[in-house]
């Protein structure tokens, strides 16, 4: 009788195990079934951690909608919704909202800003819901839309009665150091903002504009608040997309992004927790740790080898296999692939872009032979930007205005000027991860997120207190100097460094301006994908998956793995392509990997 056929599966990720459940689960007396990662745990690009006893995600955090996610029906199905440990979850980061501008020490009033919040939102409405018209959109680049539209929301607000805004946030003429003696005394109600008629609110010029306390000829203005708003506002959807900047992401491609109905959640249990559930139903000796593949053999290509495919690991030992199902992110497939020359383009689509080649050696070729052009296009075309996450650990002491929602307003004349690192000045917000933690969460994206991996946890630490204290925190604090007093309340970093991490090289795909859905479809398609060997119908030879023997019953079926054929002759599919970027509804999603 003949050998079985084997399927091997690189990454032990969501994708890979998703993968690796489905084939276990459907039929696994048809073949045999490993699993390599290069690290020595599971997750990928997930990982749940801790930080002062409460828990953490380093990176993929949210159930994005909970109708029909099967990452929430297994969530679900084991308990791992909630959790004894308090978790990171999304209380703290709709309540108690504070606007803080740089310079100033009192919130900005709300309603300053809220026209430009709103109109910020609107615009990204009509970019992202599908049923909406797109005609009237300029191709091109969500940031230039933006750029658009923000143009004429200014121009709007300009011809109205910019005076009667200006007077809605008049100050009063009493100094810093008699608002700053009447708050020590307890005589403030708690609710002052900058722009409110009252008596602690900063000075303002005779041209209606505020003084920063802490940049002699810097000013603001209710134009400048909102501006610097829109912007924080930028800075979050390039956290949310992946992106350096906004004009990197396709604007019309992002109508086909999708999420499932619902509220977005966390996982008390950790959603590490999801992927221990998959790993169970393997069995134990299926998984094989610290198996970094550095080289793909496809179509016979390796010489002394009798299998069409064969893995070369960083350790020197070889995997023969008859399919392959590579769950490696679309950075590594990027660094794998690309021939890289000074210059090249401005779009930025990989950590390798952020980097512009600086110090950067050139990288192996990954497969061999080299992979069709029309695969690597897509490759290349498609954005795999940066997103990391910074934990910052209060001492139970530390000023209480920090446990609130706080959205950073940068100056956008003197953020240069000043002693703000350079990798804060898109820091966007930081915020409780739930209500009352004692650990505030920051997201950085782009060149500010690596810059970031660069640093020691002493700098992170200096730098995110030279932050706090140019947003004027901690001045109720007695003793040493403001920087001294503010670094005393931060105790402890946590942070994700995952471009530096060579098994991922980035964070989540995105689609990049020059590309479109059409390349993550290229990029799922199976190689070599046309018929031939083994592809046919009504081969008696073959096994065609989920028409075999098995008897488990799997959670979900991902594409990768459906209509997978596999054959005692030479099979067809003998690399397959699966991860978030080959999804082309739920791209850069932990469901995207799972459905593919």
């Amino acid at each position: 009788m003949p050998a079985k056929p084997r399927v091997v599966v690189v990454g032990a990720g969501m994708a890979g195990l998703s993968a690796a459940h489905r084939l276990h689960q459907t039929c696994k007396h048809a073949f045999d079934l490993t699993v390599l990662e290069g690290s020595d745990h599971i997750g990928g690009r997930i990982h749940s951690a801790n930080l002062g006893g409460d828990q953490i995600e380093l990176g993929a955090t949210f159930i994005h909608g909970t109708k029909g996610s099967p990452i929430y029906q297994i969530a679900e199905n084991i308990g791992a919704l909630s959790s004894e440990t308090p978790w990171e979850k999304k209380d703290a980061k709709w309540a108690n909202r504070v606007f803080r501008a740089q310079g100033l020490s009192l919130p900005v009033d709300p309603q300053v800003v809220y026209p430009a919040m709103n109109f910020y939102w609107s615009s990204m409405n009509l970019v992202k819901t599908p049923d909406v018209s797109t005609s009237s959109l300029a191709k091109g680049s969500v940031g230039a839309f933006l750029r658009q539209r923000l143009e004429s929301f200014m121009m709007d607000e300009a011809t109205s009665d910019d005076d009667e805004a200006l007077r809605a946030q008049q100050m009063t003429s009493m100094s810093r150091e008699e608002c700053e003696a009447r708050q020590s005394q307890g005589m403030g109600n708690g609710n002052e903002h900058v722009g409110k008629n009252d008596p602690f609110n900063i000075p303002e010029t005779e041209e209606g504009k505020m003084h920063s306390d802490t940049n002699e000829g810097v000013l603001w203005s209710s134009r400048l608040l909102q501006e610097s708003l829109f912007r924080s506002l930028e800075a979050k959807e390039c956290s949310i997309s992946a992106c350096h900047t906004l004009d990197d992401l396709d604007l019309l491609s992002l109508k086909e992004y999708t999420e499932y109905p619902g509220p977005h959640i966390t996982i008390g249990k950790g959603y590490v927790s999801v992927l221990k559930e998959l790993e169970k139903s393997l069995p134990p000796t299926t998984i094989k740790f610290r198996k970094k593949v550095q080289k793909v053999f496809w179509n016979h290509s390796h010489a002394s080898a009798f299998a069409p495919v064969v893995l070369e690991c960083e350790d020197g030992s070889i995997v023969e296999a008859e399919h392959a199902i590579l769950t490696v992110s679309l950075g590594v497939l990027k660094a794998g692939t690309m021939k890289r020359e000074p210059g090249g383009t401005s779009i930025c689509r990989s950590v390798q872009d952020l980097r512009a080649w600086k110090d950067k050696a050139p990288t192996d070729e990954l497969f061999q032979p080299s992979l069709p052009p029309w695969k690597l296009g897509a490759i290349h075309r498609l954005g795999f930007g940066l997103v990391n996450k910074m934990f910052i650990l209060l001492d139970p002491s530390a000023d209480k205005d920090l446990l609130a929602n706080i959205v950073f307003l940068h100056h956008r004349d003197f953020g240069k000027a000043v002693a703000l690192p350079s990798w804060l000045r898109r820091a966007f917000s930081m915020y409780p991860v739930y209500k009352c933690s004692n650990v505030l969460l920051c997201w950085l994206a782009g060149n500010e997120a690596l810059e970031m991996e660069g640093l020691t946890d002493e700098e992170v630490l200096d730098g995110v207190a030279e932050m706090l204290v140019e947003f004027r925190f901690g001045t109720k604090e007695k003793g040493g100097s403001l920087k001294q007093r503010v670094r005393c309340m931060l105790k402890a970093v946590r942070r994700s460094k995952w471009a530096t991490n060579l098994l991922c090289q980035g964070s989540y795909s995105f689609v990049a301006v020059g590309s479109t859905g059409l390349d993550i479809e290229d990029l799922a398609k199976p190689l070599p994908d046309g018929d031939g060997d083994g592809d046919g119908d009504g081969n008696g030879g073959s096994i065609l998956l989920g028409q075999g023997d098995g008897d488990g019953e799997s959670l979900v079926g991902p594409p990768s793995t459906r209509g997978l054929r596999f054959t005692h002759g030479e099979p067809s599919m003998q690399l397959v392509f699966a991860g978030e970027a080959t999804d082309r509804s739920f791209y850069s999603t932990a469901h995207g990997a799972f459905r593919s």
